[in-house]
């Protein structure tokens, strides 16, 4: 399981979706499915730099949440401070953060 955060502007936590797989592949086989993945291939280019190989979630959308939670309420509640790009949270604050589901 995992929580879908959203950076600047929006700076707040949105859903979380269910993990199906993860792995990585090589940019070869991740321009094949830009489309898929909701990115240019020129962005995926500019993101991967000099790498030959990339990360990947799968992820099966579960909760859009009907109360996103902003990130004000997230540091006061939680001492949420945005990761850069994955964060592990405990089980108590799953069970917070699935309350605005």
């Amino acid at each position: 399981m995992m929580f879908i955060y959203v950076g600047t502007p929006v700076c707040q936590i949105i859903g979380r979706a269910k993990i199906v797989r993860f792995g990585s592949m090589s940019l070869k086989d991740a321009l094949s499915i830009c489309d898929k993945a909701q990115i240019t291939p020129e962005e995926l280019k500019a993101y991967m730099a000099q790498s030959n190989q990339i990360g990947f979630y799968q992820i099966e959308p579960e909760c859009i949440f009907n109360q996103p939670i902003s990130l004000k309420k997230l540091s006061e509640e939680l001492n949420f401070h945005p990761p850069q790009s994955f964060v592990h949270v405990s089980k108590t604050a799953a069970l917070q953060l699935n309350k605005y589901r």
